[in-house]
């Protein structure tokens, strides 16, 4: 009996191992749903720009809406001057109605910065019926402008898979473009506050502040975590501040786990692609 010989070049054998190596990272996690293609640099979108008893009104979304913490840049003008209102308050809020279920974001008091009045507003849920509302006070005077807008999912609001029966979302908020290397994060910790009224289940989030939060990073394609982590604490309104590192460009994964009073709450993670 002859025997055959296949002859197999150095480069093809780890062409093959390099592909096998890819396809194995990409179907683990492939199906994940807080797995992200990859986030595109931040770009404006302008939500509403017109005029309202003498004032003229632009309100921009900082990026895309997504669920989590979206930021939030409005301009008030006097119509006739075109001069900003400097003195004015406002602040946003929004709310999803859908049959018999209601859910309301939490109010943002917004704040003047370099000419504009700034805020970020938590959205729990991906929908197209979300409706903004925009209120200010002005000289005495109270008005508000009604914007529908839609809201596209993100890895960025995870559930917490609570030991307690209750329901909490983490919010990654800040930073909203991730780099490798070391750098400051903040969290949003908020509970889903559920109750009947007028014949809905309404859903108000309510900030948790007596949280202590530990987490742990892990690049799964390559086994290793990352160092310079620095656990978060509560600043206020139940945001949580710390500092995380990411070695190099990948996959990567967040375990974040919470406490109460030294006993385990819940523990929930974060997946994206940096």
């Amino acid at each position: 009996m002859k025997t055959s010989f296949v002859r197999i070049s150095v480069h093809e054998v780890l062409l093959g191992v390099l592909c096998l190596y890819l396809y194995g990272c990409s179907e683990t996690f492939r199906n994940n749903p807080l797995r992200s293609v990859g986030e595109p640099k931040a770009v404006s979108i302008t939500l509403f720009e017109g005029e309202r008893h003498g004032v003229r009104v632009k309100i921009e979304a900082q990026d895309s809406l997504r669920t989590g913490s979206n930021g939030f840049d409005i301009l008030l003008l006097d119509a006739q001057s075109n001069a900003l209102l400097t003195n004015a308050s406002a602040e946003l809020a929004a709310s999803l109605l859908e049959g018999d279920s209601l859910r309301i974001a939490p109010t943002v008091a917004l704040v003047p910065q370099d000419g504009k009045l700034v805020g970020n507003l938590f959205l729990a849920k991906a929908s197209a019926a979300w409706r903004l509302v925009m209120r200010w006070v002005h000289q005495g005077r109270a008005d508000s402008v009604v914007v529908p807008i839609a809201v596209v999912p993100s890895w960025r609001c995870a559930p917490l898979q609570s030991h307690d029966a209750r329901t909490y979302m983490v919010v990654f908020a800040e930073p909203k473009i991730l780099q490798v290397g070391v750098q400051e994060f903040e969290w949003l910790i908020l509970e889903a506050q559920h109750s009947r009224e007028q014949g809905k289940v309404v859903t108000r989030y309510a900030p948790v502040v007596d949280f202590v939060v530990t987490f742990e990073t892990l690049m799964p394609s390559m086994g290793h975590g990352s160092e310079g982590n620095r656990n978060p604490v509560h600043t206020r309104e139940g945001r949580y501040r710390g500092r995380i590192g990411f070695n190099m460009r990948g996959d990567w994964r967040i375990d974040v786990f919470c406490f109460r009073n030294g006993v385990e709450v819940g523990r929930t993670f974060f997946f994206f692609i940096l």
